[in-house]
Order: structure tokens, then sequence, then C-alpha cells
């Protein structure tokens, strides 16, 4: 374990450091928050729109150390939608390479139905689950 606090109490200065240190993932700290909050925004209402899966997709560009808006553009993702929906085929930089590594294959997940998507109607939490 990087520290004996749970990773949600971790300050800020202490979180960049331990990732800059390469100790302490992106995508790990971000799911310890995203995890502590769906388990406490139903007593605290503290969030209207809680948008985990952007926030996922940018820790998993920071652990890539890439731009997150190089991944994917909100085009590329309707296009791929409108693809499965037709059963058409489609070419997108988002199916290539890293940017399929990082978010493709998950996204293709959600769209097979192998990987599920729902919104907790108290929270606004988005949870994915296999």
């Amino acid at each position: 374990m990087v520290t004996e606090k749970p990773l949600y109490y971790l300050s800020i200065d202490e979180a960049q450091r331990l990732i800059r240190q390469r100790a302490l993932s992106p995508v790990e700290l971000a799911r310890s928050v995203l995890d502590r909050i769906t388990a406490v925004d139903g007593k605290l209402h503290a969030y209207i729109n809680l948008m985990a899966d952007g926030a996922l997709q940018e820790a998993r560009a920071a652990e890539a150390e890439i731009a997150p808006t190089l991944l994917a553009t909100s085009a590329d993702l309707q296009a791929l939608v409108e693809a499965k929906e037709k059963k058409t085929t489609v070419d997108l930089p988002l199916l290539r390479g890293w940017r399929r590594q990082l978010a493709g294959d998950l996204l293709m997940q959600v769209l097979e139905g192998s990987v599920t998507v729902s919104v907790d109607p108290l929270s606004g939490v988005l949870r994915m689950s296999a």
C-alpha cells in the first residue's frame, strides 16, 4: 500500500508527489475517490451530476501522459454509437492503437453489452460493471 490512510484522504500535494514518483496511479486515485463518493453521497447529496466516466477517462489519459481530448471527439463517439446501432464498421482513431487501449476497448464493451453502465438515481453516480 502506498500510504497507511485511504487514498481519498490524501492532500493534493501528497497525491501529486506520489503520482510523480509513480508510487500511485491516477486511475487508482480516481477510483478510490469515486468509490468514496458512492459510499457517502447517499447521505450527503453533495453531487448533482457526478461525471465518473469523464474522471476515469482523464485519469487514464494522465497516467499515459496525454491530453484527454486527444482520445476522441464527441463526434467520434457519436459515430461509434451510430455504427454499432446500424451494425456497420467505422474507422475511427479511437479504435486504433493507444486510443483503443485507453478508451476504445471499454467503449466497445459497453456497446456490446459485456460491460453495463448505470446511474444511481439517488446519488447520480455512474457505475460500470462486467
